[in-house]
């Protein structure tokens, strides 16, 4: 299997846009919307795993293919203090990788 014992740092910025919860990793241009801020944390795990299983079945490194977000989400993140705790992944993680519990803030 291709994939590395853990994973670097995650950063994750949630803003809502209109009717739209947007939740943008800045690492890795990886991205999800729902409704509900519940819902956008779960929709960007299901993204993150979905992208990790892919990368472990071609036995390739996650992420190594992946841009950094575009400097916009950057700027909102570093722009805000509030910090949101997330809970345990939803998702199996193809082992042995480990994800580290991500930095999450909100921006208004």
């Amino acid at each position: 299997m291709a994939a590395a014992n853990s994973m670097p740092e995650i950063s994750v910025v949630i803003f809502q846009r209109e009717k739209w919860w947007i939740a943008q990793c800045l690492q890795y241009d990886i991205g999800a919307q729902a409704h509900t801020v519940e819902d956008v944390l779960y929709e960007l795990s299901r993204s993150i795993m979905g992208h990790i299983a892919i990368c472990d079945h071609h036995e390739r490194r996650p992420f190594v293919d992946l841009p950094a977000a575009p400097a916009a989400y950057w700027r909102k993140f570093q722009g805000t203090t509030v910090r949101i705790e997330s809970s345990d992944v939803p998702f199996r993680i193809p082992s042995p990788v480990h994800l580290p519990k991500p930095d999450i803030r909100m921006a208004a």
